[in-house]
């Protein structure tokens, strides 16, 4: 099946990967982003939250984004 995969990572960028029936949000982050790191990253999931054994259905779009702390004026 066939998600989109969203990287707001540095060099990031979208891909459409084929991916097995059944795969979890988890397995799949560990293989397409092994950088992850719920510290520093958010997840979403169709712009919803996602939980690691949440599985994935064709079509979704995943979203990873570096989480912001601090600022400027």
């Amino acid at each position: 099946m066939l998600v989109t995969f969203i990287n707001n990572e540095g060099g990031g960028g979208v891909q459409d990967i084929n991916i097995p029936d059944g795969t979890t949000f988890g397995n799949f982050i560990r293989q397409s982003m092994p950088s992850f790191n719920s510290g520093r990253h958010q997840a979403r999931v169709n712009q919803e939250m996602v939980h690691t054994d949440d599985i994935l259905t064709s079509g979704d779009h995943i979203a990873v984004m570096p989480v912001k702390v601090g600022g400027g004026l």
